[in-house]
């Protein structure tokens, strides 16, 4: 389970003429997985994780989105 937190700013202007500003704040709860490996070397371990997360945005301004991530991630892990 992860938390997506929004924050959207909209301000319209058409001919050059102001038409109007909003400003809406919302909190979505989405889902989240990971999967990698590690293998051990030395003092640590080197690791390699996928990540991927999605949230409906159900919001005034934007209406029926979805935000989401796919993130790699690669390193070195000490262990003391």
């Amino acid at each position: 389970m992860r938390t997506y937190l929004q924050r959207t700013e909209l301000a319209v202007r058409a001919a050059g003429e102001a038409m109007g500003q909003w400003d809406e704040t919302s909190t979505s709860v989405g889902g989240y997985g990971a999967l990698g490996a590690e293998a051990r070397v030395g003092p640590g371990a080197f690791l390699i994780e996928a990540v991927a997360g999605s949230a409906a945005l159900d919001g005034a301004i934007f209406k029926d989105a979805q935000a989401g991530s796919v993130d790699v991630v690669a390193g070195y892990r000490w262990m003391l």
